[in-house]
C-alpha cells in the first residue's frame, strides 16, 4: 500500500454525463458546458460547435488563460499577427491578454473543446445569450459592455478598447497532432499536445490512449487537479468509491488528494483528452516511459518511486 493522502480534499471526484452538460447557442455557436464555477471554480469547460465561417471577432481576456482542443473540422486560429489552421487533434494555448480569435475556414460545422481558467467565463455566455434570442443582429454595444464587465475586450469594434490589453507574459501556442511528445509508461500511451514550458507552468494537456484491460491503480496527486474529456470508448471510472462508466462526451474532474482511476474494459483502446494543473505531471510520464523503455522491462518498484517521487501515490499494490 502506498501513502495515504494526508489533507482532506474539499472538492470531490464528479463525473458529468454529456446529457447533463447545459447547451447554450450565442454568436451563432452552440455551447456546451461541462465544467464551471459551480462543479469546481477551478475552470471552465465547454465544446463548442461553430457553422461554416462563423467565429468571435478578434478580442483579448485580461482574467482568463484559454486553451483549445481541435475535435473536427477545418479551423484556423489567429494569434494576433498570423492565421493558423490547426489539425483535429491539435491545440492551441492562448494567455491572457494575447489577442486572439478563431474561424470555421471549411464548408461543414467544426467542433473545438474550449478551456479556460480561471472558471468564470460561463458567465459572460449566459448574460450575452439572450442578445441572440430572435433573428434579428445582436446589439454589438451591448456585447461589448458584457464582455468588459467580465475582462473581454474587442478592440476590432471599439478601438479605444486595445488600451486595456496589458502585456502578455506568455507567448500563443499552436500545437499540430503530428507535434506532440509520445510517451509510453504503465501500458499506456500518452501524447503531450501542450507542457508547462509552453503554459509557464498552468497546465500540461495530452490525449492518453488506454489497451483494452489497461489503466493504472487507484492513486492520488498531491498537486495537480485533473480532468478527463472521454474522445473513444467507454472508459470506467472510480470516482468518490464507486465504478462508473463514461462514454464520448462525458467529462470527470479529480481534485488533488482525491483517490480515483481509470479501466478500459473494452476490446479496444480507449481515448481521453486529460489536462492537469499545474504542470509537471509530463515530467514523471517521461522519467517513468525511460525506465520501462529499458531492454528486460521496467523495475516496478523503480517506477512507483518515481511517481511518489512526483506527487503521485498508488494506494493498493
Amino acid at each position: 500500500m502506498g501513502p495515504q493522502s494526508k489533507t482532506k480534499h474539499t472538492l470531490k471526484t464528479i463525473i458529468i454525463p454529456k446529457s447533463d452538460a447545459p447547451v447554450m447557442r450565442a454568436y451563432g455557436d452552440e455551447l456546451q458546458f461541462h465544467l464551471g464555477t459551480a462543479q469546481n471554480g477551478i475552470c471552465t469547460m465547454f465544446t463548442d460547435t461553430t457553422p461554416p465561417g462563423g467565429g468571435p471577432p478578434p478580442h483579448f481576456h485580461v482574467a482568463e488563460d484559454e486553451w483549445w482542443f481541435v475535435l473536427e473540422g477545418q479551423v484556423e486560429f489567429f494569434n494576433g499577427e498570423n492565421w493558423t489552421r490547426v489539425a483535429p487533434g491539435g491545440a492551441v494555448f492562448m494567455p491572457k491578454h494575447s489577442l486572439h480569435t478563431f474561424r470555421n475556414a471549411g464548408e461543414r460545422p467544426s467542433r473545438q473543446i474550449t478551456l479556460t481558467a480561471p472558471a468564470g467565463f460561463e458567465t459572460f455566455f449566459k448574460e450575452s445569450a439572450a442578445l441572440f434570442e430572435d433573428d434579428s443582429a445582436p446589439d454589438l454595444q451591448r456585447i461589448r459592455e458584457v464582455g468588459a464587465a467580465g475582462g473581454i475586450y474587442f478592440p476590432t469594434l471599439a478601438p479605444e478598447d486595445a488600451t486595456k490589453r496589458g502585456q502578455p507574459v506568455l507567448r500563443p501556442v499552436m500545437t499540430q497532432p503530428e507535434q506532440a511528445r509520445v510517451l509510453r509508461a504503465f501500458g499506456e500511451e500518452v501524447r503531450v499536445l501542450l507542457d508547462g514550458q509552453q503554459t509557464g507552468g498552468l497546465f500540461t494537456a495530452f490525449v492518453e490512449v488506454t489497451p483494452p484491460d489497461g489503466g493504472p491503480p487507484p492513486h492520488f496527486h498531491e498537486r495537480e487537479d485533473e480532468w478527463f474529456y472521454v474522445l473513444d470508448g467507454c472508459v470506467s471510472f472510480l470516482a468518490e468509491g464507486k465504478w462508473t462508466d463514461a462514454h464520448p462526451g462525458d467529462v470527470v474532474f479529480a481534485p488533488r488528494q482525491s483517490v480515483h482511476t481509470f479501466k478500459n474494459n473494452t476490446d479496444s483502446p480507449t481515448r481521453m483528452l486529460i489536462h492537469t494543473s499545474p504542470s509537471g505531471f509530463e515530467n514523471f510520464f517521461a522519467e517513468a516511459a525511460k525506465e520501462f523503455a529499458k531492454p528486460g522491462g521496467p523495475d516496478m518498484n523503480r517506477a512507483v518511486t518515481i511517481a511518489s517521487e512526483h506527487g503521485i501515490h498508488f494506494v493498493q499494490p
